[in-house]
């Protein structure tokens, strides 16, 4: 009995180890900030310039970029960003393409607005988009979860909470950052998992 319940021990040890090794692999770690200007804003009279948007189009494919840890390299003149609008009720895009690491979002959480307000005849409002999830990959690397935020920003010249002559800009800021994990484990690591399982339950068997 001692020597079966051994065994079984240590299937499930060099199982696990096995599942371990597997687990080692190339996931993707640093950030990525991408900023330019939003289309689709209301024209005045209007008492919101980005704070009432639904959705975000962008304009151009993105000119600012910040990066870090595996994305660096990407970012300049040769790392142009493609940007996909979205409605952010969904379906999710693939956000973000950048020098091939792709930003494949699945989900965000809260939607929060700052109104309208101005002072001196200048107006302001911002769009906060937070709990941004996904997947990014590229070649050479595994696939890895990431997380964000979305900010808009915009501004109008106008007074008493409303925009009421020209001046009218709006800008978007993406804030990513590889979390260097998986969201969930890998094929391979549940497979041998599941062996180590299966051979303590054999082991059960043999002493009942």
């Amino acid at each position: 009995m001692f020597k079966t319940c051994k065994a079984a021990i240590g299937a499930v040890v060099l199982a696990l180890g096995l599942a371990a090794g597997t687990a080692q692999a190339a996931f993707i770690i640093g950030g990525v900030t991408v900023t330019d200007g939003v289309l689709g804003v209301p024209t005045p009279p209007s008492t919101s310039v980005v704070s009432a948007l639904t959705e975000i189009q962008h304009d151009g494919n993105g000119t600012g970029f910040s990066c870090s840890g595996s994305f660096v390299g990407s970012c300049g003149a040769l790392g142009n960003a493609v940007m996909t609008d979205w409605f952010f009720v969904g379906p999710f895009p693939d956000i973000i393409v950048i020098n091939g690491f792709t930003f494949d979002l699945t989900g965000h959480g809260l939607i929060t607005s700052t109104p309208l307000s101005c002072v001196g005849g200048s107006c302001s409002d911002t769009l906060t988009v937070a709990g941004l999830v996904g997947i990014v990959t590229h070649a050479g690397f595994d696939p890895t979860a990431f997380t964000g935020s979305l900010t808009l920003t915009g501004s109008c010249n106008g007074s008493a909470g409303t925009c009421t002559g020209g001046g009218v800009t709006a800008g978007y800021s993406y804030s990513l950052s590889a979390t260097g994990s998986a969201t969930v484990p890998e094929p391979g690591t549940l497979l041998l998992i599941g062996v180590a399982l299966a051979g303590l339950g054999l082991a059960r068997r043999k002493n009942a």
